[in-house]
C-alpha cells in the first residue's frame, strides 16, 4: 500500500511539473524575444511584379531576337529594406514578348505598405538605376500593389475592376544604342542638323513662344511646356512616299542619368505624304505639364540636365514605286540618323 501511495504523489508531482513546462511553452509561443505579445496581424506576405522593358518607340529591350538588348546577367534586383526578391527573364505568352518578372516576398503587418526596392542595369559597362516604390494592401487571404512609382514618377495604379489581378506594368528605357553614343555633354546647341542619302534631317527646341532655346526655367515648363520639331528636307531630285512618326523621335526625355522623365502631350501618326525636290517636311510636339482634362501630368520637371533623340526606321519611297506598304521591300526603309539633343531646366 505505502508503495501506491509513493506511485501515485510521484504521478502527481510529475503532472503538475508538466503543467507549468506546458503553460512556460505556451506563453513564449505568444511572446516576441523583447517579451511583448506577438501581433497575429503580423505575417508572411509575396506579390509578383510583371514588367515590359521598351525604348521610347515601344520596341522590347529584353527580346532576344534583337541584339540590342538586356540579357538576364545585365540585371540585378535589390531590395532597399533586406525583402526576399527573386527575378528572371520570362516570355509573356499573351503577346510574345519578353518581361521582367521579381517575385517580392516580406513580413509585415496587415494593411497598407510600402516597399522599395532597385533595378540596376548594365550594358557594355554603362550602368543606369531605377527605384521602385510600391504601395501594397495586404491581408491574411492576398497582397494587392494599389500604386507603383518609378523614379518618384507614378507608374502603375491597380485597377479594381479586373478580376484575377496581375501587377503588370511598362518601364522605359533609353535605347541601346543611343547609349553607346550618347556622351553625356552638356551641348549649348538646341539645333542638329544630318544629312542621310539626300535628306537633310533637323532636330530643334523652342519655347511655347516660338523661340529657339535649349533652356527653359522650371516656372516656364510647368507653365507652359516647350516644343519639340523635327524637319526633313528632300535634297534629291526624286519625289518620294515618305513618313515620320513620333516613334521617328523622341517625345520622351531622359535625365543625364538615363531615367526616363516622362513623354509629350500629343500622339502623332502620320499618313504616307509625297515628298517633291526641295520640300520640307516637319513635324512638332508639345511638352506640357497639364493633360486634355487640365490635370497636372507627371511632366514636371525639375531643375537639372536633359535629352532626347531621334530613332527609329522611316520609309522612303520612290514615287513611282506604285506597290502598297505592306509589300514595299525593305530596301526603302531607312534608319533615322541618330541626334541627340540636351537641354537644361533651371
Amino acid at each position: 500500500m505505502k508503495h501506491v501511495f509513493l506511485n501515485l504523489m510521484n504521478l502527481e508531482i510529475t503532472f503538475f511539473f508538466a503543467a507549468i513546462i506546458a503553460a512556460l511553452m505556451f506563453a513564449s509561443c505568444d511572446m516576441e524575444n523583447d517579451g511583448e505579445p506577438i501581433d497575429e496581424s503580423y505575417s508572411d506576405y509575396s506579390v509578383t511584379i510583371r514588367f515590359f522593358v521598351t525604348d521610347h518607340s515601344s520596341h522590347s529591350l529584353l527580346n532576344s531576337t534583337s541584339e540590342k538588348v538586356y540579357n538576364e546577367g545585365d540585371i540585378v534586383v535589390k531590395s532597399l529594406q533586406g525583402d526576399n526578391i527573386d527575378y528572371d527573364i520570362r516570355m509573356n505568352y499573351g503577346n510574345y514578348d519578353y518581361q521582367l518578372i521579381v517575385d517580392l516576398g516580406s513580413y509585415g503587418s496587415d494593411g497598407m505598405v510600402t516597399n522599395k526596392f532597385v533595378i540596376e542595369w548594365d550594358h557594355d559597362k554603362i550602368a543606369t538605376t531605377d527605384t521602385i516604390v510600391c504601395e501594397i494592401d495586404r491581408n491574411e487571404e492576398k497582397a494587392v500593389v494599389k500604386k507603383m512609382w518609378v523614379n518618384g514618377i507614378l507608374n502603375y495604379v491597380c485597377n479594381e475592376n479586373i478580376v484575377n489581378l496581375v501587377t503588370e506594368t511598362t518601364l522605359i528605357k533609353t535605347n541601346l544604342e543611343i547609349l553607346d553614343v550618347y556622351d553625356g555633354s552638356s551641348s549649348s546647341q538646341s539645333r542638329v542638323e544630318k544629312e542621310d542619302d539626300g535628306l537633310i534631317y533637323k532636330y530643334w527646341l523652342t519655347d511655347a513662344e516660338g523661340r529657339e532655346t535649349n533652356v527653359f526655367s522650371q516656372q516656364e515648363v510647368k507653365d507652359k511646356g516647350f516644343i519639340i520639331h523635327i524637319s526633313a528636307t528632300n535634297a534629291t531630285s526624286q519625289t518620294y512616299r515618305y513618313r515620320l512618326n513620333k516613334s521617328n523621335f523622341s517625345a520622351s526625355v531622359f535625365d543625364s542619368e538615363h531615367k526616363y522623365r516622362g513623354t509629350t502631350c500629343n500622339y502623332i501618326w502620320n499618313e504616307l505624304t509625297l515628298l517633291y525636290p526641295g520640300e520640307i517636311y516637319k513635324l512638332s510636339d508639345n511638352w506640357c505639364s497639364y493633360n486634355e482634362a487640365n490635370i497636372m501630368s507627371n511632366n514636371l520637371l525639375p531643375a537639372g540636365k536633359y535629352y532626347i533623340y531621334t530613332s527609329g526606321i522611316v520609309p522612303v519611297v520612290p514615287n513611282d514605286i506604285q506597290e502598297p506598304m505592306s509589300i514595299i521591300p525593305a530596301i526603302y526603309a531607312r534608319d533615322m540618323p541618330t541626334m541627340i539633343l540636351n537641354f537644361e531646366v533651371k
